[in-house]
């Protein structure tokens, strides 16, 4: 707690920027989280008294916002090596990750995994951890770079397109398929962000067994597969993606 008040004192009259107490398991010590943080030195001391932390929490979206990458998922390592970003400031943290800031920008929300999975970001209602106070590798110290486009292209993409009813599979004679079909296809169609894939599995799969069993027959099938691969898109999923998925299913 010590070193945590010392360091949060000097970085509340040098730097200017507010902070508050945290735990080691990163939760915040004072009652009202990163809304109890504060610049003026005074206050910072009864924080630390009052509610002792061994950890700095630094407020984020008025200051910086923040890219943080955790590397225990290869996803986010993946995306970072392949992905053009700036230089800007950068922290290393505790588990080895990254935290790299940027300037404010409106557009940054805090989200996690939104970008890639162990990519997340932090803006204004959110917090990190100040991970130099543990003496953790500063890069780019004295560079605060605007945010980058590949980042808030996750904030501004297109809205997704209402589900609809689908009604394009023809009765080839037998009315409960055609009703079994469309019921499969509206499911997919109504797919929530998290379940998409999973969904999208399941009625290619579905469509595959009411083949096998013969109740779709090879004309009325093949067009069921071509509406899967519509509705798939309509819910937000790259068209390969979308194919790949059908095709681990359903073969061919």
């Amino acid at each position: 707690m010590d070193n945590s008040l010392q360091f949060a004192l000097w970085f509340a009259e040098n730097k200017h920027i507010p902070c508050f107490p945290c735990r080691e398991d990163k939760r915040p010590a004072c009652p009202h989280g990163f809304k109890d943080a504060s610049a003026d030195p005074k206050i910072v001391w009864a924080l630390w008294r009052d509610y002792p932390g061994c950890l700095v929490g630094v407020p984020t979206g008025e200051k910086f916002v923040v890219l943080d990458l955790d590397f225990k998922h290869p996803e986010a390592m993946t995306w970072y090596h392949e992905t053009p970003l700036p230089v800007t400031r950068t922290h290393v943290t505790r588990s080895g990750g990254k935290h790299l800031f940027f300037a404010p920008h409106p557009l940054v929300k805090n989200t996690a995994s939104k970008i890639a999975r162990g990519v997340d970001t932090r803006g204004e209602g959110g917090y990190v951890i100040w991970w130099p106070q543990l003496g953790f590798e500063v890069m780019h110290g004295n560079v605060l770079a605007q945010v980058p486009e590949i980042i808030l292209a996750a904030f501004t993409a297109p809205p997704r397109p209402e589900p609809r009813p689908y009604s394009g599979i023809p009765d080839h004679g037998n009315g409960n398929s055609e009703a079994a079909v469309r019921g499969i296809l509206t499911a997919v169609g109504g797919a929530q962000e998290g379940e998409r894939n999973n969904l999208l599995n399941w009625g290619a799969w579905t469509l595959r067994s009411m083949i096998n069993s013969g109740e779709l027959d090879y004309s009325s099938g093949a067009e069921a597969r071509t509406a899967l691969l519509e509705v798939g898109m309509s819910i937000g999923l790259p068209r390969a993606e979308v194919e790949r998925t059908i095709k681990s299913a359903m073969g061919g």
